[in-house]
């Protein structure tokens, strides 16, 4: 409270009394109450439990709870707690209701407004909003629906056959539990159902029906995805976010319609804009986005800031969507055939999130799909900080989708920050994915953009993926079918063990000659005692603002360049080797940087990294190697003649 200044009268048998002034320093005091009154989700119809407990938490009872008239005012008393604080109720109609909890003598909490949830009417009583989602594990399916509380059963069965006709199906149960929207000041209920199959057959179709044991859905069909196919196809769906789903209509008939077989989809967050909203956003949504309409695909539903509102862990779309988690700042990686895709549940800590992704992450797969809901490189904003882009590189990610910003843009490939050729393989590519909604945010074109496109310049748009061994194609469609844009990115022929390089190389040690036949390829040779193996250079990353390339040329004591001089961060993984010229240049150093420069045979050295050009002389150490083995790891075997080595 705050009575900073203000006056008293005090009668002193006059006829105005005396009068005083005063003025103090503003102060504050927490305003408590004795008692705490909660409430479990409140169902009209359904009985619930209203809690009652003290400041510590302990439950409070024979405490009297009373229910106030919101037109008079007037309290009417419900009932006394039982011993463990709890008053059994039931409430006859949906709407708004006041509450308070009081005893005698010993305290009374605050007013506690509670929201009695109407059971919703949805689809005359049949299973509703069936979805196929994104899933962990091979060769299961996660299927999910919503039914109305009135004239269904708490159960959930799905009923599946290779036959169509359902002949001799196999049922398998799952979970029903009542799930609530509630807003400001109304409330809607159903049941929302969740069932796994397991132990599918890669490219095999299957055909089901959902329901409670007694009312089942329409037969519906999915097909899951082959073993070892040649290509992976999905494709992405930006922010939806509205009730006006005619373009989204639109989109999901194209890609059913479309002679591509995909494997499964990808919504990059905000599909809904309130999610506490069920009959003017769940509904509308998913009359639109279901298995029928995504022919069977299953779908990884990526968390936005709008999935958030009022609902901070998620519950809600966690039971529509089945998620592996759903709390903000969460991560989970999905793969399908030749890709791993790493969701972020968006929230405020994406470095460490992404930081935690880098040190954990492990797949086998081709190529390598980070989804977070807000953009790295957005139109709107930039969070492409020295530690964002460090983790991104570090995990060994090819590509990057980004939503949130309502409109396109494609990066050129990225690394450390610094933009590559467009057909570089090395980097990372950086989207922001569209929308699918009628929103326009502020948009700003970037230098790191290759394509950038405001959403008012297409009103609607998605993006198709096909990877293969060896190429990853995303193109750019508008919602009426008007390519927009394509990008395609082709891994190397060392990546795909076609690599072979030829050398005249006389008279040279086996580390120099290895050194030579790797330079300009992502490989680097380690000399151990009488191996030498070959391995792949790791990505290089930045956690400073202060970095250059350190440039310079490496001598021996004649004067004479040395070729083959391997250079590398003391406390890093950067490096690299010099040319034929003695010339090297190391990428994303700072004044920090200590740089070691070794060479068969010659003193090993260290050096300051500088931004000016580095002269090193490297003095003769007097020894050779002898009976060198050269080791193959992940790449061609490289083979010489003895007698074209130096002892």
């Amino acid at each position: 409270y705050t009575v900073t200044q203000g006056s008293y009268t005090i009668a002193d048998g006059t006829e105005h009394g005396k009068t005083y002034t005063f003025s103090g320093t503003a102060q504050e005091v927490a305003l408590t109450a004795g008692y705490q009154l909660s409430c479990e989700q409140v169902v009209a119809g359904m009985a619930t439990a209203l809690t009652v407990t003290d400041a510590e938490g302990k439950p409070v009872s024979r405490a009297n709870i009373y229910q106030v008239n919101k037109d008079s005012n007037e309290a009417t008393k419900l009932g006394k707690t039982n011993m463990k604080g709890k008053l059994a109720y039931t409430f006859g109609a949906e709407g708004e209701y006041t509450f308070y909890a009081e005893k005698a003598n010993s305290g009374r909490s605050w007013n506690q407004r509670v929201i009695v949830c109407e059971r919703t009417a949805e689809n005359e009583g049949k299973p509703f909003g069936i979805m196929t989602n994104g899933v962990s594990e091979p060769n299961v399916k996660s299927i999910t629906w919503l039914t109305q509380i009135d004239g269904s059963a708490a159960k959930a069965f799905v009923k599946y056959s290779t036959a169509n006709d359902l002949t001799n199906p196999v049922t398998v149960e799952g979970n029903s539990t009542i799930q609530t929207f509630v807003q400001s000041s109304h409330g809607d209920a159903l049941r929302s159902n969740k069932v796994s199959l397991t132990g599918l057959q890669p490219g095999e179709t299957y055909y089901y029906q959902v329901g409670d044991g007694e009312t089942w859905s329409d037969t519906q069909s999915f097909k899951m995805p082959a073993a070892g196919a040649e290509s992976t196809n999905f494709f992405i769906l930006g922010d939806i976010q509205s009730s006006d789903t005619a373009n989204l209509s639109h989109v999901l008939k194209d890609l059913a319609s479309d002679e591509t077989v995909y494997d499964f989809a990808i919504q990059t967050g905000d599909a809904i804009d309130n999610v506490t909203e069920y009959v003017k956003n769940w509904r509308p949504f998913l009359n639109t986005v279901n298995s029928k309409t995504l022919s069977g695909v299953d779908m990884i539903h990526v968390m936005g800031n709008h999935e958030y509102y009022g609902d901070l862990d998620g519950e809600i779309s966690n039971a529509i969507y089945d998620l592996p988690v759903s709390t903000q700042n969460s991560w989970y990686k999905m793969e399908y055939g030749k890709v791993c895709v790493v969701a972020i549940n968006n929230g405020t800590k994406l470095a460490e999130t992404l930081a935690d992704i880098a040190e954990n992450l492990t797949t086998d797969c081709i190529w390598k799909v980070l989804v977070a809901h807000e953009p790295i490189y957005g139109t709107a904003s930039v969070s492409a900080t020295p530690e964002i882009i460090s983790s991104i590189e570090k995990a060994g990610f090819d590509f990057v989708f980004g939503g949130d910003d309502h409109a396109y843009a494609r990066t050129y490939p990225m690394i450390n920050g610094e933009k590559q050729a467009e057909d570089s393989r090395g980097g990372v590519v950086y989207y922001v994915c569209g929308d699918l909604s009628g929103k326009s945010n502020e948009f700003h074109k970037r230098d790191e953009y290759v394509k950038a496109i405001p959403h008012n310049d297409y009103t609607g748009m998605y993006l198709t993926v096909k990877a293969t061994e060896e190429t990853f194609t995303v193109k750019a469609v508008k919602y009426d079918g008007t390519e927009l844009d394509s990008y395609t990115e082709t891994r190397t022929d060392c990546e795909l063990g076609k690599h072979k390089v030829t050398a005249d190389i006389v008279k040279k040690s086996a580390p120099v000659a290895v050194d030579i036949l790797l330079d300009g390829l992502p490989y680097e040779s380690e000399v151990k005692g009488r191996l030498i193996n070959v391995v792949k250079k790791e990505k290089y990353y930045l956690v400073d603002n202060n970095v250059f390339t350190a440039k310079g040329r490496v001598i021996d004591q004649h004067g004479e360049p040395l070729m083959g001089v391997t250079i590398k961060d003391k406390n890093g993984k950067r490096g690299g080797i010099t040319d034929e010229y003695g010339r090297f240049s190391i990428i994303g150093v700072n004044d920090q940087t200590t740089l070691v420069f070794s060479y068969i045979g010659m003193k090993t050295l260290e050096r300051r990294a500088s931004r000016n050009l580095i002269e090193v002389i490297l003095d003769d150490e007097g020894t050779l190697m002898k009976d060198v083995v050269v080791k193959q790891h992940n790449c061609t075997t490289i083979s010489m003649r003895p007698e074209d080595m130096t002892e």
